[in-house]
């Protein structure tokens, strides 16, 4: 069996080989996994909706089903606003070159690093229950992917929240089509899967595991991890069925020692300094697909950064577009091709000021 060596993992990062995933118990606010100060967070101020939470495996039973919307659309989004995440975790996280990020976890924190310091990426999901699969384009070191296995805060619907929410996501995950092509062939094409923050005695985190990283002669690794003093059939398993290699440092430590290895390279990825919120904001949007909520909010601080016009020039022409298309001027791909330019121009207008707002 392969043993943890980190100048190996670390060539396959700069090779665009290496995946990096990463588990609940990785990132943090305050002193707690996400899932975990999203747990307490709905029990302090939403536990009239809650019925109860499932601590083993973070999933939640609520009172019904308008209680949980009130919780996918209200509670949840206002939790990820005031949340705050390990800065220099992300920051860490974001230096080390990896093109291939996956995560279970459905915050955006580590792409709204990626937009605080300006390095360009993808932002992408995975949405359950049969929804369609948004396309990737291929990653590189140049252009990450930053993407989240179990949906994104940003759409109430993506979430595994539930055990409903968890059989309908495992249904989708093992039928067609599965993960977007670009993402499958990415994953193919790798020789190592690092895993860090995974709970390993977890059924669905070896299902998970599986899935991702079904690749023939791919090794697996992840991070000193404590089965328990019964836990040894699932440490036989995780080892010789899953094929894991688990390190003898735990997670933080690994990541310190991929970063120094590649500070001392002299090969870390460049963060430019932090710019605004606003900046952060409409990037975000942009990328969401939402056009219009972006035009709207960069309407709003145009005039503290003598933009005005440019302002409702783009904004004009956003509608312009959007009244062509519903009278059938435009095809939806033409639609499209000149969105995209809006958007482009909406962005240099931002990265212009992108200290000042």
């Amino acid at each position: 069996m392969s043993e943890f060596h980190l100048p190996d993992i670390a060539r396959d990062i700069l090779e665009q080989r290496c995946a990096l995933l990463l588990g609940p118990e990785l990132l943090r606010c305050g002193h707690l996994p996400v899932n975990q100060a999203l747990g307490a967070y709905l029990t302090a101020g939403h536990g009239r909706h809650v019925q109860h939470i499932f601590e083993r495996e973070w999933l939640f039973k609520f009172k019904d089903e308008k209680a949980k919307r009130r919780i996918q659309t209200e509670a949840i989004p206002a939790f990820f606003r005031e949340a705050a995440p390990d800065a220099a975790l992300l920051r860490k996280l974001l230096a080390i070159p990896f093109h291939l990020v996956l995560q279970v976890s459905p915050d955006t924190f580590l792409s709204d690093c990626a937009h605080t310091h300006s390095v360009k990426h993808q932002f992408k999901y995975f949405c359950g229950g049969g929804k369609p699969v948004e396309t990737v384009e291929l990653p590189t070191a140049a252009a990450p992917l930053l993407y989240n296995l179990c949906g994104t805060k940003d759409r109430f619907d993506s979430m595994v929240l539930d055990f409903d929410d968890l059989y309908e996501y495992l249904k989708s995950v093992f039928s067609q089509p599965g993960l977007p092509q670009n993402l499958r062939t990415a994953l193919d094409q790798c020789n190592t899967f690092l895993f860090l923050g995974f709970q390993l005695d977890k059924w669905y985190t070896q299902l998970l595991i599986r899935w991702i990283s079904d690749v023939t002669g791919a090794e697996r690794f992840a991070n000193q991890y404590d089965f328990g003093e019964n836990g040894h059939d699932v440490e036989a398993f995780v080892r010789e069925h899953l094929q894991i290699v688990t390190a003898e440092k735990e997670h933080f430590a690994l990541l310190d020692e991929l970063h120094q290895h590649f500070e001392r390279q002299g090969k870390l990825r460049p963060l430019a300094d932090p710019v605004s919120p606003n900046t952060v904001a409409v990037r975000r949007l942009v990328q969401n697909g939402d056009l219009e909520k972006a035009l709207f909010m960069f309407d709003g601080i145009a005039d503290s950064i003598g933009e005005k016009t440019a302002s409702i020039l783009l904004s004009s022409q956003f509608h312009e577009l959007k009244t062509a298309l519903s009278n059938y001027a435009l095809t939806k791909e033409q639609y499209w091709e000149k969105s995209q330019h809006l958007k482009f121009r909406l962005l240099e207008t931002m990265d212009q000021h992108a200290y000042a707002l």
